[in-house]
Parts: C-alpha cells; structure tokens; sequence
C-alpha cells in the first residue's frame, strides 16, 4: 500500500503504522507499507509525530495470490 499527503507527496519512510490495532510496520521508501496479514475490513494508524496522525480504514478481496498492491490511499481524507 502506498501512502500519500494531500499533496500527493508519499510519506517519509520511518513513521510508524498499526494495522488493526495490533501489529506494528513502518512506512517505507515511497510512502510505501507491507501489511501482512489482511481482514476484510482494516484499519492503518500512522502516527505522523509532531503533524498528528492519521487513520485509513479499507477494505480487502482475498484473491489467490499472496502478494497483491492495494495502490493508493490518501491519508488526507482521514486526518
């Protein structure tokens, strides 16, 4: 999954996610962030450290294969 700014600006690499409210990952290079592990229904925290933080709630399609980019969610809208 690829995270971006209101600018369309990835995030920097380094700030912390919770999936679910229980796993912990990392943004990385490009805004982007592995999440293992997909519900139906999930739920990213980034904790953007002194802007904030911001919420992604989304919804997941298992398909057969393991490894699949989600593509693009805008932060924005949920901060």
């Amino acid at each position: 999954m690829k995270l971006v700014d209101q600018n369309n600006s990835p995030l920097m690499p380094g700030y912390t996610v919770r999936i679910n409210g229980q796993q912990d990952g990392m943004v990385g290079y490009d805004g982007e962030v592995f999440i293992p592990n997909l519900l139906k229904q999930n739920k990213l925290e980034v904790d953007l450290l002194d802007h904030g933080s911001c919420q992604v709630d989304f919804a997941y399609k298992n398909t057969q294969y393991s490894t699949k980019k989600l593509g693009l969610m805008y932060v924005d809208k949920y901060c």
